[in-house]
């Protein structure tokens, strides 16, 4: 497994240090405030307890087709989104969470965003940049 070494230098690794504090803003300030604040937001409240795994999604996909040398969208794509099943699988039973299958549909609609801005956009650019 490879690194890119010079990947701090790049825009992928400001993107995940800004996705990266949206999550922790989403957990730690954002989601007690709705739950205390604004009970009967229930679709709100789905919306903000799936948001760390999308959120999660798009960060690893960035991270193992920009940063890890090797790995298409392909590639990461079905690692992310068997990741995310057998996370949930285990969560039931080490941390005694019940299963989320909002969780599992926001991590596959990530993963399918991602590889879509990664082949219509991004492939494009880096392609006519050459």
């Amino acid at each position: 497994m490879n690194f890119d070494v010079y990947f701090y230098k790049k825009w992928h690794t400001y993107l995940i240090v800004l996705l990266t504090g949206f999550y922790a803003f989403n957990r730690h300030f954002l989601r007690p405030y709705i739950r205390v604040e604004y009970p009967d937001w229930t679709v709100v409240r789905v919306i903000l307890n799936s948001l760390p795994n999308f959120l999660g999604s798009i960060i690893l996909y960035v991270f193992i087709t920009r940063i890890l040398k090797g790995y298409n969208g392909l590639n990461a794509s079905l690692f992310i989104v068997v990741y995310s099943v057998l996370h949930e699988a285990v969560n039931v039973w080490l941390d005694k969470i019940t299963f989320d299958w909002n969780d599992i549909v926001a991590s596959i609609l990530a993963v399918v965003l991602s590889a879509l801005i990664d082949v219509c956009f991004l492939k494009k650019t880096e392609v006519s940049s050459k």
